[in-house]
C-alpha cells in the first residue's frame, strides 16, 4: 500500500501548501506528516521497541538496540527487523501492527484539534525523525508530539519485549 499511502500524503500535502501560499487555514488532515509519523523509529514504530532493547537484561538485546538506534532515528529499521528479529515473530507482530496504528490516530486527531500543526512541507525522507517533525509544518509542537509517540510506542512493546525477554532468559538458563 506505500505507493497508495505515499502518492496520497504528497498530494495533500501540496494542497495544504497551497492553501498556506494563499493565506488559507489548511484543511488536508491526511499529509505526507502522517505517514512520515507511522513509519517513525521505521515500519512497526520500532524507535520504542529500539529504547526499550538498549535497556534490556538480554546482553544480545542491548547490543542490537545501540546498533539501531541512529538509524532508528532516521526511521531505517531494518537491524532490529532482522536482529531481534521481528520477522516471523509472533509476539513482536502484535505491537507492531498495532503500535502504527496508534500513532496515527493520536496525530490525527492531535491535526483535527489544533494540537499540532498540519504538514504544508515535503520534507525529505530519512531525515532524523524530531528533524521531520519540525521541517514538515515549521511548528515546534510537532516536535514534542512525536517525542510522546515514541513513549507510546514504548508503552505498547513493553508487555510484549518482556514476553520476549523472559522467554529468552529462560533459554539462557
Amino acid at each position: 500500500i506505500f505507493p497508495l499511502v505515499f502518492t496520497l500524503g504528497i498530494a495533500q500535502t501540496g494542497l495544504n501548501a497551497e492553501q498556506m501560499a494563499n493565506g488559507e487555514n489548511m484543511t488536508h488532515l491526511m499529509n505526507l506528516q502522517m505517514y512520515r509519523i507511522s513509519v517513525m523509529g521505521g515500519a512497526g514504530a520500532t524507535l520504542g521497541l529500539i529504547l526499550l532493547m538498549m535497556r534490556s537484561k538480554v546482553s544480545e538485546y542491548r547490543t542490537i538496540g545501540k546498533l539501531s538506534l541512529v538509524p532508528g532515528i532516521c526511521s531505517i529499521n531494518e537491524p532490529v527487523i532482522f536482529g531481534l528479529p521481528i520477522v516471523l515473530n509472533p509476539i513482536m507482530a502484535i505491537p507492531f501492527l498495532i503500535a502504527p496504528v496508534v500513532n496515527l490516530l493520536l496525530t490525527y486527531f492531535a491535526q483535527k484539534v489544533g494540537l499540532i500543526g498540519l504538514g504544508f512541507i515535503i520534507d525529505p525522507s530519512f531525515t532524523p525523525f524530531v528533524a521531520q517533525a519540525y521541517l514538515s509544518s515549521m511548528d515546534w509542537r510537532n516536535v514534542v508530539f512525536t517525542l510522546f509517540l515514541v513513549i507510546v510506542s514504548m508503552v505498547i512493546y513493553y508487555p510484549f519485549f518482556k514476553v520476549l525477554e523472559k522467554n529468552r532468559l529462560a533459554k539462557e538458563d
